[in-house]
């Protein structure tokens, strides 16, 4: 039945995304007038706010403070981003963008674009929207119609709350096991699987009328260093990255992807000197040029010690901007915005950053403001002859009625269980396939729990609920695997500290016991993990309520494919 469900909304949601996505785009007359109001806008404003807009900043509080509009008035930011620690209750979000998009149109008449990292599974900031699994999780799922319905329904969420940027997909290949900071982030280590599910959800988020951002160019998957806190190199030749890391954002820049974030990486077959943020030669010849990339190129957070600890701020901000970055991200306000809004003003003054340049950056920001609406979300008095321009009026209503439509064809098809849907079909298990346990062992299976979550879906499929254990690390009693009381299927719920206490266990299962040993695992999955023989060891890639749920689900209920995924060799 629940294979049937799933094949059935998947064949619908493909038919109703072909009549959608065709118009996406805008047509001739409506991107001339976008185009005019663009060029209107941009005309009309003063170089120091054309500079502010170049540079997006980030906050402290979770409340509008004087200080903020302080900031805004003075630097004249095109945007914000905002992190778990600005994010109260619902109320409070929506009033804190409400605010953030007033002071702009106070200060300069242009709304801000308010962006988030919300890439589900492990990268989330607001939890007050559906958690759905993360990329590896769709990327194992294998349905690209799942990943554009997650991609429209998390940026349709966001956009309530007054989101109009994700900072997602991530279209990075996780093509090395050691990756610190991409692996469950990627949709996994096959280039195909990682270019049809990251198009897919980009094109779900464009569809709500939101901005995706794909990153990380051109490639953050073949690293074994976080840019985070060091530089990263790549020594792949420009050939190798053709054949592989720029395969996805190829295909992505090819169906006009919005915007795109570069990476913290020296790439020194392409640049010997600048990482790819502060490249010339990546960003301009490479992306622009050869690629013919015509979108926003955002930077990943200036503050990251890859470029902070390398390079001075107000250095690193002119650098950037001469390669060819259209955004300045930063995760702060005050001292790190002013040095870096002063240093890209001074180098417009006095030549050596033409003021041209700085226009053709506003102007890509200027244009996707205008394209998605946040000028008519957001009037200004200084604008306000935009919303009576007909094209674009036309143009946004058009658009509406298309995510009207997807919402409805979303909602009817998976009856408000789309999170359920995807995270039980993106359960896979690691090294080889499992059959599941079947039904019938039901009533003979151990669950070890660690979250409510599993041991609510535990109850719910009929496990007896003596046989569901709470389990908590380092507890020797696991061991007693011999024993007659324990005797039966096991399902242990695992996080990544569990990981060496598994391994024993696993040795001793394989000789001691002839029931199958069941690992559930949310974690990273590259690590040095046993399989057992008799048994299985899945993966959500996830630790969402509804993965965890999933893992528990799928264990009775299969069959369960093997991940495909580049993982570590054995040992």
């Amino acid at each position: 039945m629940y294979k049937n469900k799933v094949r059935t909304a998947l064949l619908f949601l493909a038919a109703v995304t072909v009549a959608i996505t065709s118009c996406v785009d805008a047509d001739a007359e409506a991107e001339e007038a976008l185009q005019q109001a663009t060029d209107r806008i941009v005309a009309s404003m003063t170089l120091e706010e054309k500079v502010g807009q170049l540079i997006h900043i980030g906050i402290s509080g979770k409340t509008m403070r004087s200080g903020i509009d302080s900031e805004i008035k003075k630097y004249r930011p095109g945007g914000v981003i905002l992190f778990g620690i600005n994010l109260g209750n619902e109320s409070q979000v929506k009033e804190l963008n409400r605010q953030l998009q007033k002071s702009a149109l106070e200060h300069t008449g242009i709304p801000l674009l308010i962006s988030i990292d919300q890439e589900g599974g492990r990268v989330v900031r607001l939890t007050h929207i559906t958690q759905f699994p993360g990329a590896m999780a769709m990327g194992q799922a294998g349905e690209a119609a799942l990943a554009r319905a997650v991609g429209f329904t998390t940026a349709a969420e966001l956009k309530d709350f007054g989101f109009n940027l994700v900072l997602a997909p991530v279209l990075d290949i996780n093509n090395n096991p050691s990756n610190p900071v991409i692996n469950t982030r990627s949709y996994g280590s096959n280039t195909s699987t990682v270019t049809e599910m990251g198009l897919a959800y980009m094109e779900g988020v464009q569809t709500a009328g939101s901005i995706p951002v794909i990153k990380h160019f051109p490639g953050h998957g073949d690293t074994t260093v976080d840019s985070h806190h060091d530089l990263p190199t790549i020594s792949k030749t420009l050939e190798e990255l053709r054949n592989q890391e720029l395969i996805p954002f190829k295909k992505a820049i090819e169906e006009n992807a919005p915007a795109l974030m570069t990476a913290h990486i020296l790439f020194p077959a392409l640049d010997k000197k600048y990482p790819a943020t502060l490249s010339s030669q990546i960003l301009q010849n490479l992306l622009r040029k050869e690629l013919n990339f015509k979108g926003l190129i955002f930077t990943d957070a200036m503050e990251m010690k890859a470029i902070a600890d390398r390079y001075e701020t107000g250095e690193s901000a002119v650098l950037a901007i001469k390669a060819g970055v259209d955004v300045l991200l930063l995760t702060a306000e005050g001292p790190t915005t002013r040095r870096m809004f002063e240093a890209v003003l001074k180098a417009v003054q006095t030549g050596e950053i033409s003021e041209e340049r700085i226009n053709d950056s506003v102007k890509r920001q200027v244009y996707w403001k205008l394209r998605t609406g946040a000028f008519k979300k957001h009037p200004s008095k200084r604008f306000a002859w935009v919303n009576q321009q007909e094209k674009i009026k036309e143009y946004l209503v058009q658009q509406e009625k298309l995510r009207q439509n997807q919402k409805l064809a979303i909602e009817k098809q998976y009856s408000n269980n789309l999170n359920q849907a995807v995270s039980r079909k993106g359960i896979v298990a690691l090294r080889k396939g499992f059959e599941g346990l079947g039904k019938d062992s039901l009533k003979q299976a151990f669950l070890f729990y660690r979250t409510a979550a599993a041991r609510k879906q535990g109850l719910e499929l009929g496990i007896p609920e003596e046989r569901l254990v709470f389990y908590r690390t380092g507890h020797t009693w696991l061991f007693r695997i011999y024993e007659e009381k324990w005797k039966g299927p096991w399902m242990i719920e695992l996080e990544e500290a569990d990981l060496p206490l598994w391994n024993l266990l696993v040795g001793r299962w394989n000789t001691r016991r002839q029931e199958p040993l069941i690992g559930l695992y949310s974690g990273n999955p590259f690590h040095s993990i046993a399989i057992p023989e008799k048994g299985a060891f899945l993966c959500s890639f996830s630790p969402t309520s509804e993965s965890r749920k999933a893992l528990v689900y799928r264990s009775f209920h299969g069959p369960i494919k093997k991940a495909d995924l580049i993982l570590p060799e054995k040992k």
